[in-house]
């Protein structure tokens, strides 16, 4: 005998597919809204949703634009996120930018022209702080990692498989694939050139907090290669240098 059990549904919508709609929300005119429309439909093959989930949210959202009552279904963390943004909509603009941007291609490999236009956004970034020391720790972090910034072309071109351990990044919630990136020289030295790609590595968050809380020991090797010794076991690995993110483009 069949058990037909009850019907599987999918997770609500997180915090971050909330700001992705809501973004699209303020920056598309609202004939675009519906499920019918081209643009609806990408979203929603975006983030993994059906278009009708997607013109539903939007209903939601205008219904807590314009002061109505809304759906009930996930009206509480939309509240939320429309709260939080409403009145910082560049902020909002930004984030969800980061997040889509991370969706467009972190889901899947990226096209070689994909890679080249990171690489070149990359080699625009290294001339422009080559020469410069870090003005703050801070400001430094939010350069580096902010959306479509250095950290996301970084793992376009290099991947999201850890430079030390060769353990690919976790999949997200969001269905994008997670890694880090470390700071050889901490930016709280505010030497110039830190912010480089030759001064990262990309890592898995375990490798990550080991060689921030483990013994570890630096080396400089031949050919922008570097020894990391972490609890007595050597990791030689090649530094980020353009020439070496030219040949993975």
């Amino acid at each position: 005998m069949v058990n037909f059990g009850p019907a599987r549904r999918r997770p609500p919508l997180s915090e971050e597919e909330w700001v992705i709609l809501l973004d699209y929300f303020f920056t598309n005119p609202e004939p675009t809204h519906t499920d019918s429309h081209p643009l609806c439909q990408q979203l929603a093959r975006l983030i993994g949703r059906s278009p009708g989930t997607v013109d539903s949210s939007l209903r939601n959202l205008k219904a807590i634009h314009t002061g109505t009552a809304g759906l009930s279904h996930g009206s509480r963390v939309a509240r939320r996120i429309y709260e939080r943004y409403h009145d910082q909509q560049q902020n909002l603009h930004d984030s969800a930018q980061g997040l889509t941007g991370q969706l467009e291609i972190l889901r899947g490999q990226p096209l070689p022209d994909q890679r080249r236009e990171a690489l070149r956004r990359l080699q625009e970034f290294n001339r422009q702080h080559r020469n410069l020391p870090s003005p703050s720790t801070s400001r430094d972090a939010s350069i580096f990692h902010r959306p479509r910034g250095a950290r996301t072309d970084l793992l376009i071109v290099r991947g999201t498989t850890c430079q030390i351990c060769n353990v690919p990044g976790f999949e997200t919630r969001l269905g994008t694939t997670y890694a880090e990136v470390h700071h050889l020289d901490e930016l709280a030295r505010r030497l110039p050139g830190n912010l480089c790609t030759d001064n990262t590595l990309v890592v898995c968050p375990t490798c990550h907090a080991k060689i921030h809380n483990a013994n570890v020991a630096t080396i400089d090797l031949p050919n922008s290669r570097i020894r990391i010794t972490i609890n007595g076991r050597n990791y030689d690995v090649d530094r980020n240098t353009e020439g070496r993110l030219a040949d993975l483009a």
